[in-house]
């Protein structure tokens, strides 16, 4: 599945538009009811999927003969006890998979709730071969499932760059590895489950802070290992023509006559060249002590900071998002850009020509975007269970769905 077809699912949610018919929607809204709030009553799933209670009676009939809900006696010590719906007991689990760190894979474990079940990592040795990393970290995940007894319901990989789908291939200068790897094949081929789809780190972060924002349109500006960006505009990522879209790392800036890749200078390996520091953990250390440092060595910051400034004020001109969002493995590097580039956006109200933008940090603190990943990956199973329910089933008393 591409991308920019998971950001439609994704945006239901928010603008409650969909291309399906209006009796698969309100399928969707009441499974989506449900993995909101575990347990409701059929009463209480018309409140919250806003389908009559009709519809409801009607569509939960047929979730609950297709087994994938059950219906239980609430516990209740006064009068008669109501019956509550919710997802079938050991329904199965999701997996989300983090390929964004060149020294490990980690992976996550969760139920249809978005709760952490599991977790755990594989370590990736420099000059280790990344197929035979991932293979293991894939035989940790099926343990994983077995020792739960939940099967997999499906599986999301968050990646540091650009997925072509019809290549099967990431394209990824960190992780040079990744470009050997087939990893949608793969990966369905160890787990055994066809519900798999790749992601760009950034655009699973962006869909996430765009579904918690209060504007149409989000950009999202993320620093780490590397630099990158997407952009988010009702409910729809901007990808581009080859997905190249918010590859922003690329851009180059000319510094003393000389040109540069944002990325070589704002990535946590750059700034530590700009700077001087010997690592990640010396940036860190100086960026807690930025407001006691030298003049010379504040201004040396100041210019890395400025140069992230202004792109972000650039953005405006070019996206005019409602929302920026400023993301860093370094916390408190993110702080820092985030007041330099709400000051330089105050010059947005002087102008002519209509420009607002909130220039704010994450709601979600989680900078491997495995939040947004199993959101999506849920969503995903959310239609691939409308679509196999569509139509007449077999004759053991099961129909459609929606």
């Amino acid at each position: 599945m591409k991308e920019i077809e998971v950001s439609h699912k994704l945006a239901r949610t928010k603008d409650n538009l969909t291309s399906k018919s209006i009796r698969s929607n309100n399928s969707y809204n009441i499974l989506k009811g449900l993995i909101e709030q575990e347990k409701l009553q059929r009463s209480e799933l018309t409140y919250y999927s806003k389908v009559s209670v009709i519809t409801v009676n009607k569509i939960v009939d047929k979730l609950l003969t297709a087994g994938i809900l059950e219906e239980t006696t609430a516990e209740s010590s006064l009068g008669r006890k109501p019956k509550e719906l919710k997802f079938a007991k050991d329904l199965g689990c999701f997996c989300c998979i983090n390929l964004c760190k060149v020294s490990q894979i980690g992976y996550f474990i969760y139920d249809i709730h978005s709760r952490l079940l599991e977790q755990g990592m594989v370590r990736v040795e420099k000059q280790a071969d990344f197929n035979a990393a991932l293979t293991e970290c894939l035989n940790k995940v099926r343990k994983a499932a077995v020792k739960l007894s939940k099967p997999l319901l499906g599986a999301s990989v968050s990646v540091p760059s650009v997925y072509y789908e019809q290549e099967d291939a990431v394209n990824c200068d960190l992780i040079p590895g990744l470009k050997d790897v087939h990893l949608k094949k793969q990966i369905s081929e160890d787990l055994g489950i066809g519900n798999v789809f790749i992601i760009h780190d950034v655009c699973a972060a962006a869909s996430l802070e765009y579904q918690l924002a209060d504007s149409d349109s989000l950009y999202y500006f993320y620093l780490g290992d590397g630099l990158g960006s997407a952009y988010v505009r009702r409910g729809e990522l901007i990808q581009g023509d080859s997905y190249a879209a918010g590859e922003i790392g690329q851009g180059v800036i000319a510094v003393d006559g000389e040109s540069y890749t944002y990325e070589s200078i704002l990535a946590i390996a750059g700034l530590c060249r700009w700077l001087g520091a010997s690592g990640q953990e010396e940036l860190e250390r100086r960026l807690t002590q930025y407001p006691a440092l030298e003049d010379w060595e504040k201004r040396k910051f100041d210019a890395v900071f400025n140069i992230a400034g202004d792109l972000l004020y650039n953005i405006c001109w070019i996206l005019n998002p409602g929302t920026i969002i400023i993301d860093s493995s370094i916390s408190l590097l993110a702080e820092f850009l985030q007041l330099v580039t709400q000051k330089k956006c105050e010059q947005l109200k002087s102008s002519p020509i209509r420009n607002r933008v909130q220039v704010t940090l994450p709601k979600e603190k989680n900078h491997y975007a495995m939040s947004g990943c199993v959101l999506l990956l849920v969503e995903n199973w959310i239609d691939e269970i409308l679509v196999e329910t569509q139509g007449t089933l077999s004759k053991e008393g099961q129909h459609t769905i929606s």
